[in-house]
């Protein structure tokens, strides 16, 4: 396997199923257990080719309980496959969200207030930018949307949910230090501006 990081993530049957990227094959697989707490896991299947194996994937619930995946093609786009049921082993064809990612980062996706699943991604000009479902559940996204910043080279998001739902994302600045951003309100498209929490990272 790659030195990315496997993903993990609980189906709507309560059964564990992880992801991998193949460095050498530079594809993503999965595999889940049989059943809910089980020691037997299903073989390792394909799901998409042509994946980045510097990265690492993301992986969400949509609101109707289908699992989603994202990931990073070679082509430096982000693309994205989801179950074609709630806890089915049969994945959509994957398809493009289009962007430009920058070397060595990987996508993190949250979910808004409203069931929408909104992913991030850091581009080639080291700025964030994020795409959100046009309604929760939904196979069509949004334009791209930027939040600025000058992230580090390599570094990737990370983004958390509020107790009040809005959602609040971190990078690390090319100074090094941590900074942040969060939503003026639950699922709104107005942010805050960067603020730091310093630190040498």
């Amino acid at each position: 396997m790659s030195n990315s990081k496997p993903l993990a993530i609980s189906n709507s049957e309560g059964r564990l199923e992880v992801f991998v990227i193949h460095a050498t094959q530079n594809a993503l697989y999965h595999r889940s257990q049989t059943s809910p707490g089980s020691s037997t896991w299903s073989p390792w299947e394909f799901l998409a080719g042509n994946v980045k194996a510097d990265s690492n994937a993301a992986v969400a619930t949509n609101s109707d309980g289908r699992l989603q995946v994202f990931f990073i093609g070679t082509d430096s786009a982000l693309r994205h496959s989801s179950q074609t049921s709630p806890g089915s082993s049969t994945w959509s064809a994957y398809s493009s969200l289009g962007g430009g990612i920058a070397q060595g980062s990987s996508p993190e996706v949250a979910i808004n207030s409203d069931g929408r699943l909104q992913v991030f991604v850091v581009g080639t000009n080291n700025a964030l930018y994020y795409k959100t479902q046009t309604s929760s559940g939904s196979n069509t996204w949004s334009q791209w949307n930027t939040l600025g910043g000058g992230i580090a080279q390599g570094s990737s998001p990370e983004v958390a949910i509020n107790s009040d739902g809005r959602l609040q994302v971190f990078v690390v600045g090319t100074n090094n230090a941590l900074y942040y951003k969060t939503q003026t309100s639950p699922g709104s498209n107005t942010w805050s501006q960067w603020i730091s929490l310093s630190g040498g990272l």
